[in-house]
């Protein structure tokens, strides 16, 4: 497991459990978050200990950087004041750090076009004038053609998969490009940064906003982002056949862009992604990582059970909804009242969709 987590704990003594359980949640929830594993031995398992959780963490060894450099935030803001076609790049960071209203001053103070990563939606309301939509393969067309044509990138809380950039050679190419995240290990990793920046997104924007405001001009380029905007978006509603991308927009309309929506993974988390009109962060519940089929139902319950006063929307696909839909017994038992919209496609439509396009 070791790829895949911060820190692997294997317990020997039952007198350890206590430091390890505390260790444990700092290490998984602090810096980027990520799982930890405690490895409970089944002799130790066996034996009793009496548990007294201490609030005190010693780990020397784990120090995450949540101040940025100031220097780098200056260098930034001097950067943008050069700048005539800069783009913002709001990953599921902002997020994580509850940074959306920073992110949204900022971009209004510096009149700077944003696009977001799948998990960066919601960061700026999908109705915010300064906001081109989703970027990457499945983004828009706007959101692609402002960070091919940028001059300068700020990305905050992005990882820069593949998915967003595509050809990493290509991407961007004509920006200078800032990177800040809180783990200096995905700065650099796939997209070189002009100016990087080791830090926690809502420290990054509140040091840019506390800096003296630098004169910029962004006048024109708005301008033609927004023309861009403005296009027609990519499904036929003319069709007989109700599309998947309508159904996804009416529940919008439904439910005032207010509810918690949860995707599986698959052709209607994307679409999912793109046409339903988010307003906060943290309302799109998604497996943006390892693409885990079966997420959805799970992933709907804990969201309704942590948000009870909430609508909580589940979209699905016919694939995903077949690896976990034994978990509608809980919805059952437990009475979680969660909405299942499920839209079906008779296939695996996203692999059948890669296989067409790429062979």
């Amino acid at each position: 497991t070791m790829p895949i987590t911060k820190y692997n704990y294997q317990v020997r003594e039952t007198a350890d459990i206590p430091r390890i359980i505390t260790e444990a949640v700092h290490i998984a929830t602090t810096g980027r978050p990520g799982p930890v594993v405690i490895d409970l031995p089944k002799d130790i398992s066996a034996l009793e200990t009496d548990f007294i959780y201490s609030p005190e963490v010693n780990l020397p060894s784990y120090q995450p950087t949540l101040e940025p450099n100031d220097m780098q935030i200056k260098k930034i803001l001097k950067q943008l004041s050069k700048a005539k076609k800069p783009v913002l790049l709001a990953g599921g960071g902002i997020s994580y750090a509850e940074a959306a209203t920073e992110l949204n001053e900022f971009a209004e103070r510096y009149q700077i076009p944003v696009v977001t990563s799948l998990l960066g939606q919601g960061t700026i309301a999908t109705s915010h004038p300064l906001f081109l939509g989703m970027g990457g393969m499945h983004g828009s067309f706007a959101a692609n053609i402002a960070m091919t044509e940028a001059d300068f990138m700020i990305s905050i809380g992005s990882r820069f998969d593949d998915r967003l950039t595509g050809s990493p050679k290509t991407f961007a190419k004509n920006a200078k490009v800032a990177h800040i995240d809180i783990d200096p290990a995905e700065i650099g990793k796939i997209i070189s940064a002009d100016i990087p920046v080791v830090g926690d997104a809502k420290k990054a924007l509140q040091m840019l906003l506390a800096e003296p405001t630098v004169h910029n001009n962004t006048e024109k380029w708005i301008e033609k982002v927004t023309k861009d905007k403005n296009r027609v978006r990519s499904y036929d509603k003319k069709e007989r056949v109700v599309q998947p991308q309508a159904v996804i927009e009416r529940i919008g309309e439904l439910t005032n862009g207010d509810a918690i929506v949860v995707t599986d993974v698959g052709q209607h988390q994307m679409w999912t992604a793109q046409y339903y009109p988010y307003q906060n962060e943290r309302q799109l519940v998604t497996s943006g990582g390892l693409g885990t089929m079966g997420f959805g139902i799970p992933a709907a319950i804990g969201a309704k059970i942590a948000n009870p006063d909430k609508e909580v929307v589940l979209f699905v696909g016919d694939g995903g909804f077949q690896m976990t839909n034994q978990e509608l017994a809980i919805l059952n038992i437990y009475k979680v009242p969660i909405k299942v919209v499920m839209l079906n496609n008779h296939s695996l439509g996203m692999v059948r969709q890669w296989q067409e396009s790429f062979y």
